[in-house]
């Protein structure tokens, strides 16, 4: 079954979907009160109003609402779940169908979405999960005991075997969930690479990466020495540095280039064996050998250190999207309770979330006291209310950061200096990480350097870059990525009329594709061929491909009602001789009762 579409502007649009069948027992009043309460507080899940379910899947009242209601709060566990699983499924569906079981309960038909390449036993397996959660959730009793326990059952035994089918990364769930609030159709590629929008209008991205991204950027940007050399050949600032094997190497180059140096292997990133600030021989040959023992190469970076900060410069088809200070882990004072204790709180609470829900801990090893001692905070000190106590003397992926929105104050010469960075890569996605002491002045003025450009960045996990998300689908599709989309209902003259279609669309320029169950035609009116038969089919190969501008399906039985749309938005459909025949009859009815075929749908539409 697929979801509508329709000319009405404010019909949800959604991918194509699938039914499940959720078993569910019979709630009552107080059982429910506990499962959202228990939503809420042991698995953050809050429980909106349900909307309406499908015409005829309950009759209301007494038993039969409580057990909707149960099934709705399922529908919430199971999207979070897939969500936590890395599945876009952003709506929790609809309730379709509920009848008595023979054991007493009930029988839940729900439809949700369904997205490409995800199998449905991911979506078995969770629905699963989501109604024995429920149930736990909505016991009498629930000690603190069970609720750890429900937490590591779930993690164990749920999300890390989901984790080893469904591939994806940290960027993947929010860009695709920002581009579904826009209304922006994706179909997964398999292998975690989603395209966005349809035909000739459609993007591909991977995390943080597009199909604009060079392969030979992408390489040269994992190595921080090739960087480097690429960055200072042509004329940008790069870090003044050298590779050592050894720490005599090390060591020599670090008394060439001057101190303070820092230390990291050629080969790694997420911060991962950085050291920073390194002042003499000791302490060198110590962070020497942790870069070395890190680096797959055996390599390391030896690097005049640059004044200033790290500032992210965000890159996206040529253009700053936006800017962020990359602030250390720290933790704010209240002005009343002193840096340990404020740690112990802090992680206290972390502790409570679910696991999958868990940011950084807050360090207080060695590490954290000698970077709270720089900024002159020992962990019996109490803070001044707002103050920032640094943990890490820098920021890294591994240890996490604070991150502040700069984006107003980069001077134009520095959001030059990124974008040409990421030309010279390649990249139309990059991640350009510039250390200077002043933002808001020229990198030529102030002695910043390039540290780094980084392929596929961290993309739309954070509050500031979610915020610059609609401004980046503005720049990267036009409008939502559709192509139009018309349908003809007939035998012969229906293919007349799309030809006469296809004919009006070359006239404006545009590739116009059509196709039925058996017979493609390319925009030149030649027979495209296919190792398959079937509208539904054609269709979605048809919306991979970047040369078709627009498409008209060919309808001529009812293959459709039996498989869904392959498309929630039709834009024109129309009825040729014979469209209105018998064996088109439920594939009629389903565009009528999805919206498509607008308020007239009676109208008949000869081949002249």
């Amino acid at each position: 079954m697929t979801p509508g579409s329709g000319r009405a502007p404010e019909r949800p649009r959604r991918q194509t979907t699938l039914v499940l069948t959720l078993p569910l027992w019979q709630p009552d009043a107080a059982a429910l009160e506990r499962l959202d309460r228990r939503l809420e507080t042991v698995l953050e899940i809050p429980v909106p109003e349900p909307p309406a379910p499908a015409a005829g899947a309950i009759r209301g009242g007494g038993d039969e609402d409580r057990a909707a209601g149960l099934a709705w709060r399922c529908q919430l566990l199971l999207r979070a779940f897939m969500q936590t699983a890395a599945v876009p499924l952003f709506r929790p569906g609809r309730l379709l169908e509920l009848a008595r079981a023979p054991d007493g309960g009930w029988s839940a038909a729900v439809e949700v979405d369904s997205i490409d390449h995800i199998p449905a036993e991911v979506y078995r397996m969770t629905a699963s999960a989501a109604v024995h959660v429920a149930r736990v959730l909505a016991a009498e009793e629930l000690a603190r005991e069970q609720v750890e326990d429900l937490h590591r059952v779930l993690d164990r035994e749920l999300f890390r075997p989901l984790g080893q089918r469904v591939s994806s990364g940290q960027s993947t769930l929010p860009v695709l969930r920002a581009a579904a609030e826009q209304g922006i159709p994706f179909i997964h590629l398999d292998g975690g690479v989603y395209q966005l929008g349809w035909g000739s209008r459609a993007r591909r991205m991977d995390r943080g990466s597009c199909d604009g991204d060079s392969a030979m950027g992408n390489k040269l940007a994992q190595n921080k020495l090739w960087s480097a050399n690429l960055l200072r050949s042509a004329g940008l600032p790069a870090p003044r540095h050298g590779a050592a094997e050894t720490e005599r190497e090390a060591r020599a180059l670090a008394r060439t280039i001057g101190w303070p140096v820092v230390v990291k292997p050629v080969d790694r990133d997420r911060g991962e064996a950085v050291r920073v600030g390194i002042r003499d021989e000791g302490t060198l040959a110590e962070a020497f050998r942790a870069a070395h023992q890190a680096s797959p190469s055996g390599q390391v970076l030896v690097e005049r250190q640059a004044p200033g900060i790290c500032y992210r410069l965000l890159v996206a088809e040529g253009r700053l999207l936006y800017a962020t200070a990359r602030w250390p882990i720290s933790i704010q004072g209240d002005g009343r309770t002193p840096v340990g204790e404020l740690i112990e709180v802090a992680n206290r609470a972390q502790a409570q979330r679910p696991p999958w829900l868990r940011e950084e801990r807050f360090p207080a090893d060695a590490a954290a006291i000698e970077a709270m001692r720089a900024a002159g905070y020992p962990l019996d000190s109490v803070p001044p209310a707002g103050t920032w106590v640094p943990l890490r003397p820098i920021e890294t992926t591994r240890d996490g950061g604070r991150f502040e929105d700069v984006t107003e104050r980069v001077h134009p010469d520095n959001a030059d200096l990124a974008i040409r960075a990421a030309r010279l890569f390649g990249l139309a996605m990059a991640g350009v990480d510039l250390i200077t002491d002043d933002i808001e002045g020229p990198w030529h003025a102030s002695g910043a350097i390039v540290s780094e450009v980084n392929f596929s960045p961290l993309f739309g996990v954070t509050a500031i870059s979610q915020r610059h998300l609609p401004a980046f689908f503005a720049h990267l599709l036009e409008g939502d990525g559709r192509i139009p989309v018309e349908a003809v209902l007939g035998h012969e003259a229906a293919w007349g009329w799309a030809q006469r279609r296809q004919r009006k669309y070359a006239e404006a320029g545009k590739r116009c594709f059509a196709t039925s169950h058996d017979l493609t035609l390319d925009a030149r009116g030649a027979p495209l061929p296919f190792p398959f038969d079937g509208l539904y089919r054609r269709c979605r190969a048809l919306l991979l491909d970047p040369r078709v501008d627009t498409l008209v399906l060919v309808v001529q039985d009812d293959e459709l009602a039996d498989t869904g749309l392959p498309v929630d938005v039709i834009s024109r459909l129309e009825m040729a001789a014979g469209g209105d025949g018998e064996d088109l009859r439920r594939t009629r009815a389903l565009l009528q009762a999805k919206g498509a075929m607008g308020p007239d749908p009676a109208r008949t539409y000869s081949p002249t």
